[in-house]
């Protein structure tokens, strides 16, 4: 198992090695896998793909900035999964969210309290059950949760969501943790990036749950992660692209103008 992960991993990278990056870097992948003492480990839990020297690569740039690069001389769009950890969990329950709505908006907390929703969510996926509270570090990081009631929150979630009572007890044997969410989320990336490789012949590069594509592949790139993860969860999931604006245009064309070495 781990020779096919390594493997895998190196064809990715053989193949955008040959390709052009400009307005970004990324020296290859490696994936990293967590949880290694777990009783059920079996290269399973994490998988994430980090680009090498990660602080150094395109992966630590905003979106913004990355929007602003180009793959073969060409824009880039990026593809983002929206709600991916919950579309996942809700997956193994049956449950396919509803395409035409924000999976964040909740009863009485519309558009406008969308943070504090999604908080509610990292929360809850990164502890062993539904949060009582704000952890003291996502208050420090966003000191506007504290306006908000997890208690609240957490009952409109269970009405709208009632399999979300389930999370930290036990699933077909054993308890899911958010490592064997993200195995399961990188698994689709995987997939995804694999197949724009092999069958569409067209870089890709990962940011967790997105995928940046040139822009004329975008509906290829949508198309493939489609595929992966219906094949993997049955569901469809939530797929947001995002390309450049005219103003990025613009000022992509205005760098890009500049000397510039492959890769960088």
């Amino acid at each position: 198992m781990v020779e096919d992960i390594e493997n895998a991993v190196r064809e990715l990278n053989t193949f955008f090695d040959m390709q052009t990056l400009r307005g970004g870097a990324h020296h290859g992948y490696i994936r990293i896998f967590s949880n290694g003492d777990d009783a059920d480990f079996n290269w399973n839990k994490g998988g994430r793909f980090y680009s090498q020297h990660m602080n150094d690569s395109y992966q630590a740039m905003s979106g913004k900035r990355r929007r602003m690069m180009t793959i073969n001389g060409e824009p880039v769009a990026e593809i983002d999964i929206r709600a991916s950890y919950l579309t996942i969990f809700l997956s193994m329950h049956g449950v396919q969210l509803d395409a035409t709505k924000d999976p964040y908006e909740l009863e009485g907390f519309g558009e406008e309290h969308r943070i504090a929703v999604k908080s509610w969510f990292t929360g809850t996926f990164g502890n062993t059950k539904p949060i009582r509270r704000w952890p003291a570090e996502m208050l420090k990081d966003e000191p506007r949760l504290s306006e908000y009631r997890v208690t609240s929150i957490t009952q409109a979630v269970m009405a709208k969501y009632p399999a979300m009572a389930t999370w930290g007890q036990p699933f077909n044997g054993r308890i899911l943790s958010w490592a064997d969410l993200m195995f399961l989320e990188s698994a689709v990336m995987s997939g995804a990036m694999r197949k724009l490789m092999f069958i569409d012949k067209t870089p890709s590069l990962c940011v967790h749950d997105s995928l940046i594509v040139p822009v004329s592949k975008a509906e290829i790139a949508r198309e493939a992660i489609t595929m992966a993860f219906h094949a993997k969860h049955r569901v469809q999931p939530l797929l947001k692209t995002n390309p450049p604006t005219n103003a990025e245009l613009t000022e992509t064309l205005r760098e890009h103008q500049r000397p510039q070495g492959r890769g960088g």
